[in-house]
């Protein structure tokens, strides 16, 4: 059965009790791509990624070894309208995992050496996105529906928009929607209700940004299909 509780600050808990000898948990936030303009598309996606490389407490190599000596499995994504922080392992290392990831999406530093590796390594997805039909095709299909804004531009954004990206871009955008009132964290498995509660109450509460969410850019939901055309050298048909 599935609880909740819902904290002063605005931040929700769900937990959803048993059913598992292990435990999950998610930190998601409701900033994805129809919270970006046209100079800032890809950030969602950006932010991600600079979320594991490393908070006061851990560099990336260290917080990457101390969750795989857990056996901790953990990862993330990010959608048209949210980004998604999660993890599995023993019930035994379920609170010192949460209070890693805690730190990692809300404490990160975001330091300029790690922005530019990082950035390489989006723009070798966003090439490889190219070089996948299916994906192009998606994305056309997107863009066709709703034009390019919302739902209509790339999660991973261009690759000018990402090679741009400054520490106050991200730390702008992050103000904007990593707040309390825009964050849902979730439980399940071998975890009680009480038991979620006090990891975030002991590992959250105090990290997380509290204040009013930014309202987001306007968009196109009405679906006015169009033909869009992308010719590539490829040896197969995609439909």
């Amino acid at each position: 059965m599935n609880k909740l509780k819902k904290y002063d600050n605005g931040l929700t808990l769900i937990v959803s009790e048993g059913g598992s000898s292990s435990v999950s948990f998610s930190i998601m936030v409701k900033a994805g791509t129809i919270n970006e303009d046209e100079k800032n598309n890809g950030i969602s996606h950006y932010i991600e990624h600079m979320n594991f490389k490393g908070t006061k407490e851990y560099n990336s190599f260290e917080l990457s070894k101390v969750l795989d000596s857990f056996g901790t499995s953990y990862n993330a994504y990010t959608s048209y309208n949210a980004t998604c922080y999660y993890a599995q392992c023993l019930k035994e290392y379920a609170e010192k995992s949460f209070e890693i990831m805690s730190k990692a999406v809300f404490s990160s530093v975001y330091n300029d050496e790690d922005a530019e590796k990082e950035k390489q390594v989006i723009i070798e997805e966003i090439n490889m996105s190219e070089d996948s039909p299916d994906d192009v095709c998606f994305d056309l299909v997107c863009e066709a529906l709703y034009g390019n804004e919302g739902y209509g531009r790339t999660i991973l954004g261009s690759i000018e928009n990402v090679s741009s990206f400054t520490k106050k871009d991200v730390l702008d955008y992050i103000s904007k929607f990593y707040v309390a009132k825009n964050t849902c964290v979730s439980f399940v498995g071998d975890i009680t209700l009480e038991q979620a509660d006090s990891y975030v109450q002991k590992h959250l509460l105090n990290i997380i940004p509290t204040g009013e969410v930014a309202k987001s850019p306007s968009y196109n939901l009405n679906n006015t299909p169009k033909h869009l055309y992308k010719n590539k050298e490829i040896e197969q048909a995609h439909l």
